[in-house]
């Protein structure tokens, strides 16, 4: 009679597992929770719904999350006791401890899981995305490049392709790889396989989309958004993304608009302060400055002391001529990243601007002691220099830093002629002069120059300047 118990709460255990997947299928986490925790009482060894349950309070950011995750470990384990070659046991531990970040043991229970079962897609899908999604650990661990991470990465994901050729999610984390490697078509190409698996996936559309972005094929990557968004008119990244599109085609009225549906989505969470950023910027570029410092405000309120949201305030507070709002917001940025390149780069051109040499020179230094390979800080040092620190001789040396990292800085090769002609070094001067004229007149820009080589710089045909 109690062993007829034991069997029913078994079934039962497992009926609410499958109520609680389904619930977590929709999106319906609380009551997902439910169903596992039904799942758990009536089992408690029930390894795959204390993972389960782990991954479901994970989506919803509760710390609940880790012991459920070391609870699965610890039954899998009890379970390897008593069945050690288990592939499937294995695979199963190795995504728990992956879940906890135990990044070396869910390696280790995957590379076991392979030798007992070369033929399980799944297992190499896992493992090429271990490698993938926590490359800085294996690199640190193993003392491996990231070039043969990702290698192994691809090479697992390959072969779970070969060994399930409708493996959908394998062609989407496939392409990812191509992607974050630049190979954008051959990241395409893999997208394009999941979609024709599974003709309603957004995240290959999405992803897609963000392919062709990259490769300027803006009017492709629009159709994508728009796909998604036919499936899922909720899908608040769809929005994001076709606003970028369009925000790079200079279309910011189209740009707003697809920034306003995405915050509507997601009106007071993390998400939205991003809408609300790019919102800001493509309010900026329209000249509504007012309304992009809202949209800021906004998003550093949802988001207080995000580094990018304050370079970005700080910049529309320049161009406002707001100078000391937007030189604290660029302090403010630094303090919260030392590594803002942006913030100390901006902070320096507006000390420049106001002759304070001194703060100006220390802004574009510490640049280039983060980041030895910016022609911009090499730039305007050269111009702190011109103007008074060091002088001219130092400022060309700036300037042919600066060149020798971008050969085509027109900027640069215009200030050092000026350096040059106060040196008297006149055929420098007027070499370099008419380097910078070449490169200009290829950004369709002309210009005429004083006696003291001002520019006046207008834009080819009717358009504004920015």
């Amino acid at each position: 009679m109690h062993q007829a118990s034991n069997m029913n709460n078994l079934i039962k255990a497992e009926e609410y597992f499958q109520k609680g997947k389904n619930e977590d299928d929709l999106g319906n986490y609380d009551s997902a929770i439910e169903f596992y925790s039904e799942a758990i009482n009536l089992n408690n060894n029930f390894a795959d719904a204390f993972v389960n349950r782990g991954i479901v309070y994970s989506k919803i950011n509760s710390i609940s999350c880790r012991a459920d995750y070391e609870k699965g470990i610890s039954l899998y384990t009890k379970v390897l006791d008593i069945i050690p070659n288990s592939a499937d046991i294995y695979k199963k531990r190795g995504i728990a401890s992956s879940l906890r970040n135990n990044v070396i043991d869910a390696l280790s229970d995957f590379n076991k899981a392979i030798i007992l079962n070369s033929f399980d897609p799944e297992t190499y899908y896992l493992r090429g995305k271990l490698f993938f999604e926590s490359s800085a650990t294996i690199r640190q661990h193993f003392n491996m490049t990231n070039k043969d991470i990702y290698e192994k990465a691809l090479s697992d994901i390959s072969t779970a392709i070969k060994n399930n050729l409708k493996y959908s999610d394998a062609y989407i984390l496939r392409g990812d790889i191509y992607r974050r490697l630049l190979k954008y078509k051959k990241a395409i190409n893999d997208y394009t396989k999941a979609i024709i698996l599974k003709p309603k996936n957004i995240l290959a559309y999405n992803f897609r989309g963000k392919s062709y972005y990259e490769l300027l094929n803006h009017e492709k990557a629009i159709l994508d958004y728009n796909k998604i968004i036919e499936i899922n008119p909720n899908y608040y990244y769809a929005y994001i993304n076709r606003g970028d599109t369009y925000y790079d085609l200079k279309d910011f009225d189209n740009a707003i608009s697809n920034y306003t549906q995405a915050i509507s989505l997601n009106h007071s969470s993390f998400s939205s302060s991003y809408g609300y950023s790019c919102r800001g910027k493509a309010y900026s570029e329209l000249g509504k400055y007012e309304d992009a410092i809202d949209d800021f405000n906004k998003a550093i309120e949802i988001t207080p002391d995000h580094c990018d949201y304050l370079c970005g305030r700080g910049e529309i507070y320049s161009i406002m001529g707001k100078y000391k709002k937007a030189v604290e917001d660029f302090t403010a940025a630094i303090k919260e990243n030392r590594f803002s390149l942006k913030a100390y780069l901006y902070r320096g051109k507006i000390h420049l601007k106001f002759g304070n040499l001194i703060n100006a020179f220390d802004d574009f230094n510490k640049v280039i002691e983060l980041f030895p390979r910016n022609a911009k800080a090499y730039f305007y040092l050269g111009v702190v220099n011109e103007k008074g620190c060091m002088g001219h001789s130092k400022a060309i040396n700036n300037f042919n830093k600066a060149i020798s990292i971008d050969p085509n800085y027109a900027e640069a090769y215009l200030e050092r002629s000026k350096s040059y002609d106060y040196l008297g070094e006149t055929e420098n001067s007027e070499r370099d002069y008419e380097k910078s004229i070449t490169l200009l007149k290829k950004r369709k820009l002309i210009f005429m120059r004083d006696e003291r080589f001002s520019l006046k710089l207008e834009m080819f045909g009717n358009s504004k300047s920015k």
